[in-house]
């Protein structure tokens, strides 16, 4: 069909794509798939928002130590809340996405809306790059104190950041046209670039799992080989690992987007991919404030209000303990040989407080896993140089990053 031949009243009668068979299009009330995009967008957005406002608040305020990780949590914002609002247009009114290919007439598939689909997967990869390179630079900030760990985090940075460039320079390249003829955009994609878009697409799907599970092996595999007891160890872990909700949705929007490929829906079967992606976005984003809002928390639960109102719920649940007079406290009712005489016997008020043992605190994770490391590295050093001297007090030579030993420790000459 030579779309250029085609008239604007010829266009608005001819559906986009073949129905199959025993199908009719349907351009009045076509059944939809907006639903999901509104759904997710509207309910994430502001979740994702109240959590940067606590991350902000908790870096200005308590910590007093705004970063780099917190300047880059903004920026994703910004562009994953721009990324929300492109797919929403293109589910508003007319627009055909969340629609049967054929339940679209060709008028629909416009300039516009090719437009805004290469403007929502380009800033769909920007938003990535930042919500990403958040983490790591969260994890920067976390872990400096550890030279394998800058390593791994400056090579996934350089990573995602070129492979995401490349994939939306290699999507403009199929989705712009090379003329500016009458329904350009539109010839350009029946010439088998939509394929290839779909394509990169996909690709950048995989290669997307592929970094998020790498960035979440990162904090995990550096706690657990940390010095710690194992309760600790799942403590410190648990807080990264809501990061696998992110990582669920990538893997499951990755599948739905390689199911696409042969598909020439490419309205209609796109949507739970794409609904997908604006969770993993908003997850993965929350994930990175979880840290950090820990302090925040941790600083309501040691308030003096929150002290006074856990003590009155306390004292309430006492008294109401405490209504039988002859009750005696728990410790004396399960061990009878507890008084050496009857005589010895007394009343204890319920408002006595017998002495209790400090509790160990929890300190901010940044801190926490710093001070862990210098610990690691002080035990570390200790044990190497005791090794590099061996038995006769003589230097072995084995490692180079103790030579400057020789000028400070002199060996036995026994």
């Amino acid at each position: 069909m030579d779309l250029t031949k085609l008239t604007p009243e010829m266009m608005d009668r001819i559906p986009t794509l073949s129905p199959p068979a025993g199908t009719r299009p349907n351009f009045i009330n076509p059944p939809s798939r907006k639903l999901q995009i509104r759904l997710v967008s509207y309910i994430l957005l502001p979740i994702m928002a109240c959590f940067l406002a606590l991350r902000m608040y908790t870096r200005a305020r308590i910590t007093r130590g705004l970063g780099a990780d917190d300047y880059l949590a903004v920026v994703s914002a910004i562009f994953i809340a721009a990324y929300c609002g492109v797919v929403l247009w293109m589910v508003d009114g007319h627009n055909p996405l969340g629609l049967h290919a054929w339940d679209v007439p060709l008028s629909h598939i416009n300039e516009a809306f090719f437009k805004a689909t290469l403007s929502s997967s380009c800033i769909h990869a920007l938003a990535t790059i930042f919500v990403k390179t958040t983490l790591l630079v969260l994890y920067l900030r976390i872990f400096n104190l550890n030279s394998r760990a800058r390593i791994m985090i400056w090579a996934g940075i350089v990573f995602i950041v070129l492979f995401y460039v490349s994939s939306a320079a290699a999507q403009i390249y199929a989705c712009v046209p090379r003329g500016n003829g009458r329904n350009a955009w539109l010839i350009q994609q029946r010439e088998g670039k939509e394929l290839l878009f779909l394509n990169i697409t996909a690709v950048s799907g995989l290669v997307g799992v592929v970094t998020d599970l790498y960035i979440l092996y990162i904090p995990t595999h550096l706690v657990m080989g940390m010095r710690l007891p194992f309760a600790r160890k799942v403590g410190a872990c648990s807080i990264f690992l809501t990061g696998l909700i992110a990582c669920i949705c990538s893997i499951a929007g990755t599948i739905l987007r390689f199911k696409v490929r042969p598909n020439g829906d490419a309205m209609w079967t796109p949507i739970p991919a794409q609904a997908l992606g604006i969770v993993e976005l908003n997850v993965a984003l929350m994930c990175s404030c979880m840290p950090v809002i820990f302090v925040f928390f941790k600083s309501i639960a040691q308030q003096a209000l929150y002290q006074r109102l856990m003590g009155c719920f306390r004292s309430r649940k006492s008294s109401r303990r405490d209504e039988k007079p002859d009750t005696l406290p728990s410790f004396v009712a399960y061990n009878p040989n507890y008084f050496a005489h009857p005589d010895d016997r007394v009343i204890v008020s319920s408002n006595e407080k017998l002495p209790q043992i400090p509790k160990a605190t929890m300190t901010g994770l940044r801190s926490f896993i710093m001070k862990v490391q210098r610990s690691n590295n002080v035990e570390s050093t200790a044990t190497r140089e005791r090794e590099t001297w061996d038995e006769t007090g003589v230097w072995d030579g084995r490692d180079e990053y103790h030579q400057q030993l020789k000028t400070t420790v002199t060996p036995s000459k026994d």
